[in-house]
Formats: C-alpha cells, sequence, structure tokens
C-alpha cells in the first residue's frame, strides 16, 4: 500500500474580520492615500474581487475600520465638565494623532456603530450637564468633533511626512527670517509677532482653541440659564 499523498495546507477562510485587520495594518503603513482594495488583497494575498465578497466598497470598508476608535476610553473626573471636556478633547486628539490617519476615517453619520455612537452620548452628556440648551449642545458636538478630528488629522499627516523624509521640524530658520524681513510699512503686525506665528507650539496652539470654545459655551449656558429662570 502506498501512502497517502500529503495534504497541501489550505489558506485560512476569508472573513470580515481579517479583512478590517488588514486594512488596519495597511492604514498605518501605508497612511489613507495606501488604503485601497488592492492594498488589502495584497496583505491577505488573495485577489482583489475577493474582498466584495465581505465589504462592498471602499467607503463601507472605511466604515467599517473606524472600529479602530474602539479602544478609546475617557478618563473624567465627573464633577466639572469644563474640565471633563478638556480632558475628553485631549484624550482624543492624541488617541487619534498616535493612529496614522485614523482622523480621516470621517463618519458621515452617528450610524457607523457603537464606537461613534458611545462617543457622541459621552460628549452629549457632558455638555448638557453644562447646563446647553438642547439645540446648542447639539450644534456644540459636532463643532467638538470636527475640531479634534481635524486636528488630531493634520498633526498625524505632518508627523509621518517629518518621519518619512527623515525632515527637520516644519518651522524652519529660513521660514522665520522671510517673514520678520517683511516691510514693517505693510505688515507691521506680522512683523512684530513672526516668531510666535512660526512657533512649533502645537500642544499650546490646540489648548488656546479649546479655552475659546469652552469660554463661548460657558457664556451660552449662562444665558440658557437666565432665560429659563426670568
Amino acid at each position: 500500500m502506498t501512502d497517502a499523498a500529503p495534504r497541501r495546507s489550505r489558506r485560512p477562510l476569508l472573513t470580515r474580520e481579517a479583512i478590517l485587520d488588514a486594512g488596519a495594518r495597511v492604514l498605518q503603513r501605508d497612511g489613507y492615500g495606501g488604503l485601497t482594495m488592492r492594498a488589502i488583497a495584497d496583505e491577505l494575498q488573495i485577489q482583489a474581487p475577493s474582498l466584495y465578497w465581505y465589504v462592498s466598497s471602499k467607503d463601507e470598508l472605511e466604515v467599517a475600520l473606524y472600529h479602530l476608535m474602539g479602544g478609546l476610553r475617557f478618563e473624567l473626573n465627573g464633577t466639572d465638565w469644563r474640565e471633563d471636556l478638556r480632558r475628553v478633547a485631549q484624550q482624543m486628539r492624541c488617541y487619534m494623532r498616535d493612529r496614522r490617519d485614523v482622523a480621516l476615517l470621517l463618519p458621515h453619520d452617528y450610524s457607523v456603530g457603537p464606537h461613534a455612537l458611545r462617543h457622541l452620548e459621552l460628549g452629549l452628556t457632558i455638555l448638557r450637564r453644562a447646563g446647553l440648551a438642547p439645540r446648542d449642545a447639539a450644534y456644540a458636538v459636532n463643532m467638538l468633533f470636527n475640531y479634534i478630528v481635524h486636528w488630531a488629522s493634520g498633526e498625524s499627516r505632518q508627523r509621518h511626512r517629518r518621519e518619512a523624509a527623515s525632515a527637520a521640524p516644519p518651522t524652519t530658520i529660513a521660514e522665520s527670517v522671510s517673514l520678520a524681513a517683511l516691510s514693517t510699512d505693510d505688515y507691521p503686525n506680522i512683523v512684530a509677532l513672526a516668531d510666535l506665528l512660526l512657533a512649533n507650539d502645537a500642544d499650546g496652539t490646540f489648548e488656546f482653541g479649546l479655552d475659546c470654545i469652552i469660554d463661548g459655551l460657558e457664556r451660552r449656558a449662562a444665558a440658557s440659564s437666565a432665560s429659563t429662570h426670568r
């Protein structure tokens, strides 16, 4: 009797979870510009058409990849809405910034699953606790989300461009000199503030914007409270 022919090792069955894991690896390695169905297929060593049994389009893939935000957990003190809002903004910014281009996977609505809904509910809870009127709270949560996401997105792109090019920080002496050398007659404020305008202080600038937002929300909450008690 002859030995049976050795069985060929079978490739593991393709699953939606495996596709999302491969998409996350491609996103981290190649960035949003490299996130294509063909790149994910190459990562899985399959033909691209096979993916469409599990993900109907790249848009659906991007929405599904928003699950990368699932690891974000907020640490709040629960006593001061201003401090809680600040912590949410800081923690979301850092989380998105450290995961390449995840901030570009913007959901077009809130039907993208429990992670987006959980973040939305937390933001609204804080804003309603602040005393904002319903309309103000709804508008404010969208404004804050866009502020944080676009900020983190810009930081992520700058960071990976510098790493890829092994370049110096974006602010250079040449840029600083070019502003400082402008005519003080034509651009007195630009010349006077050239160093501050070109300072690479991402943390300080983000916090300044956040301060302005929180101050404005505090004034609206106070106005809403005063109107209610008239």
